[in-house]
């Protein structure tokens, strides 16, 4: 079976996260406009969350990528003073 890209996984997480908060809210008593409100917020909260993220983990990986080809040399502190 083939692997699931991460962001799909973060995306079907989403819809399982939602109703089980939409469970526990109604539960507690909240009205549905409520909870489409928080669901709403925490949705464009994400989104506006999702392409930071992306650019973090390219970053990651090509500072990686870097260390790995030896393009880049980390040298410790007391290594460099002998």
């Amino acid at each position: 079976m083939p692997a699931t890209p991460r962001s799909e996984r973060r995306t079907q997480n989403r819809a399982i996260e939602a109703t089980l908060l939409r469970e526990n809210l109604a539960a507690r008593g909240y009205a549905d406009a409520h909870i489409a409100s928080v669901l709403s917020d925490m949705d464009a909260d994400l989104s506006a969350l999702e392409p930071r993220h992306d650019k973090t983990r390219a970053l990651k990986q090509a500072m990686m990528q870097e260390l790995l080809t030896g393009r880049t040399r980390l040298v410790c502190p007391p290594c460099a003073s002998s």
